[in-house]
């Protein structure tokens, strides 16, 4: 189990430049952001696996897949929600027996959400700022919608 104080993290043009770095960030905060809220966490051991996290929620193991982009648009975030798999790298999706939440960390703007499988589409998770000025649809996922307290008091 992870326990942890307040995490700083500073970021260089260096580690922004190493793709791992950049999934190691992501990993960091979202362990920091569990441990504020009081929740314990647990790392698988090794390579190979779905979830890069396990946390209690409340009792309940839940299976938590981190990813982490530096993609932003005007409005709106991209995540990848894919795994790579066999020797040439394609890209396949995770199913719900492997993986019951994204934890998405945006490193430009600072944001972490947290969605449950069962609200994401098989590869690709768009969610818009909350400043989004445009015409909203019921469809539409905004970044409040996915704060940790908010998805796991839901739980």
């Amino acid at each position: 189990m992870f326990c942890c104080a307040n995490i700083t993290i500073i970021l260089d043009i260096k580690t922004l430049n190493n793709f791992s770095n950049i999934g190691n960030i992501g990993y960091a905060k979202v362990v920091a952001k569990l441990c504020e809220l009081n929740i314990p966490v647990y790392s698988p051991f090794g390579e190979g696996y779905t979830a890069d996290l396990i946390a209690d929620f409340g009792g309940k193991l839940t299976r938590i897949q981190i990813k982490t982009t530096e993609k932003v648009h005007e409005d709106f975030i991209t995540w990848k929600i894919t795994k790579q798999s066999g020797f040439h790298g394609s890209r396949v999706p995770y199913t719900e027996e492997e993986v019951d939440y994204f934890a998405l960390y945006c490193i430009q703007k600072d944001i972490l959400c947290l969605v449950p499988f069962e609200k994401t589409t098989k590869t690709v998770l768009t969610i818009r700022l909350d400043n989004y000025k445009g015409v909203r649809t019921k469809t539409m996922k905004f970044v409040s919608d996915f704060s940790f307290e908010k998805v796991i008091k839901e739980e």
